[in-house]
């Protein structure tokens, strides 16, 4: 029996996934040392791969294309980027050149979408979803934009 936490993550995710690896005993990505960057920058450590971003979303709409086709579902589908799982402009300019729709929850979410907008990064076409509570603020910038 293992029971290393190692050996936890290896059996549960057949960790290190693509772009990922096992170098001198630490964990790299595209060869690029974690520890490296960890030692520079400290923690708590969060990295964004933004091509890995656009394959998801690329791979969602594919299984849900062909689930749609399977089962001739005759509906509307629209991927909607859930903007709460990452607040970085930079994150939302990579989902939205992949031709997805938003899906908000606060007031903030809508502050990060009006300075795209300005800046020409988001479509009058977009679908935007408004879900969570509706504080004024909320409601305030749901009509502004």
């Amino acid at each position: 029996m293992k029971n290393t936490y190692f050996d936890l993550i290896d059996q549960s995710y057949y960790f290190p996934h693509s772009g990922f690896d096992m170098r001198n005993g630490y964990l790299s990505f595209h060869g690029i040392s974690l520890k490296y960057l960890i030692e520079k920058y400290g923690t708590p450590f969060r990295l964004m791969y933004l091509p890995g971003i656009a394959n998801q979303i690329k791979k969602a709409k594919n299984l849900f294309a062909r689930g749609i086709k399977k089962n001739s579902y005759k509906g509307k589908y629209h991927y909607c980027y859930c903007t709460k799982c990452n607040h970085f402009s930079y994150v939302l300019e990579t989902v939205l050149k992949e031709g997805v729709q938003l899906e908000t929850s606060s007031s903030f979410d809508l502050d990060l979408i009006w300075n795209l907008y300005k800046k020409g990064k988001v479509a009058k076409d977009v679908i935007i979803v408004h879900n969570g509570y509706k504080t004024e603020s909320y409601l305030e910038k749901i009509v502004m934009l």
